[in-house]
């Protein structure tokens, strides 16, 4: 596995352990299914650039995660949104490594359909294997 694949692993493995998170969703999926029932959170599109170490030994990772609910207000998403922030705090263990994950911004839409749509971003950095 690339590291990315091997973060993207373990971070799905922190959200899918929590009781409190899963209980408040339906699903956590990296492709959604046409049945799948609100409310839900999906992995979004991730960009990866050169790290900050001049050895070149880091990379860094920028990752959406896609909270989306058919509720009529935007509790239901800020709800999840804070979830999803309390069980990733500083970021979660990748192997015998630590990944930092930095919160870099959140951001609410409403969909055309009527769906609430929150986009929660954050900045990964992951060490060399």
């Amino acid at each position: 596995m690339t590291r990315t694949m091997d973060f993207l692993s373990a971070l799905d493995e922190a959200l899918l352990a929590d009781a409190s998170l899963n209980s408040a969703l339906q699903g956590i999926y990296d492709d959604v299914p046409d049945s799948a029932a609100s409310p839900y959170v999906v992995y979004g599109a991730d960009q990866e650039t050169e790290g900050r170490l001049m050895d070149r030994t880091e990379r860094t990772l920028y990752l959406a995660l896609h909270i989306w609910s058919d509720y009529a207000g935007w509790k239901e998403v800020l709800e999840i949104r804070d979830l999803l922030v309390s069980v990733i705090g500083d970021g979660i263990g990748v192997g015998e490594k630590f990944c930092w994950m930095l919160f870099e911004n959140f951001e609410t839409v409403r969909d055309p359909s009527g769906w609430r749509h929150g986009i929660l971003t954050y900045r990964i950095y992951l060490d060399e294997e």
